[in-house]
C-alpha cells in the first residue's frame, strides 16, 4: 500500500511542438486526430454520415409488412364509424 502512494499520479501526457512535428513526419497527418485540416466543415461531414445512416435504416424497414391493428385500435375505429353514421 505504501508503494502505491509513493508513485506520482499522471493524469495527462503533454506533448511539445517538436514531438508533435516528429510524429507527423513519421506516421503522416490524420484528419481524425486533428493533425490535418479537413477539406469540408465538420457540420457537412456529420450531416452526410447521418443521412447515410438514415437511408440504411429506412432501407432495412422498407420491405417490412405493416403492423396489424390491435383490439384497442379496432374498437376505436369502429366507434368512429358508428358516430359518423
Amino acid at each position: 500500500m505504501a508503494e502505491e502512494s509513493s508513485r506520482p499520479i499522471r493524469l495527462m501526457n503533454f506533448v511539445s511542438e517538436e514531438q508533435l512535428d516528429e510524429v507527423k513526419k513519421t506516421r503522416g497527418e490524420r484528419v481524425e486526430d486533428g493533425t490535418a485540416q479537413r477539406d469540408r466543415p465538420l457540420f457537412e461531414i456529420l450531416k452526410e454520415n447521418k443521412d447515410k445512416q438514415d437511408a440504411e435504416f429506412n432501407e432495412r424497414f422498407k420491405h417490412r409488412p405493416p403492423k396489424a391493428l390491435d383490439e384497442d385500435e379496432t374498437e376505436f375505429l369502429e366507434k368512429l364509424e358508428m358516430e359518423g353514421i
